[in-house]
């Protein structure tokens, strides 16, 4: 997620309380360099969304969601990824998220990274 979200020029990420330390040395492999080139935010997810004021934010959940292939350009773009096996929380689909999807065909879902990827650089590409 790290080196996608650099790619795609998501350069700020926020660390919820309770994530993996970032410095963990898998961590620091896994971004092959790009945890050095990213700022980042820790604390309390639910705090830090309701700042996001100026922030068209976006949430992954198929329900009362949009197809990522028809989103329009923003400016300023948050996305909250869920976890791989639940998904966003209700507590936080409950702050009124703009729920995005991604159309699959003969599976029923892609991991976390492989998602956060395909989102990033769609809404890039906007």
């Amino acid at each position: 997620l790290m080196r996608s979200a650099k790619a795609f020029n998501f350069n700020t990420l926020f660390i919820a309380d309770g994530c993996v330390d970032i410095y963990n040395d898998k961590v620091i492999r896994s971004s092959q360099g790009a945890i050095f080139k990213l700022n980042f935010i820790y604390g309390d997810k639910i705090e830090f969304i309701n700042s996001l004021k100026d922030y068209k934010v976006y949430g992954t959940n198929v329900c009362n969601g949009v197809n990522v292939k028809d989103l329009k350009k923003e400016d300023k773009v948050a996305l909250i990824l869920g976890n791989e096996g639940q998904g966003i929380s209700k507590e936080i689909n409950d702050l009124g998220l703009n729920n995005l999807y991604i159309k699959l065909d003969n599976t029923e879902s892609l991991n976390v990274s492989v998602a956060g990827g395909i989102l990033m650089y769609e809404i890039n590409n906007k």
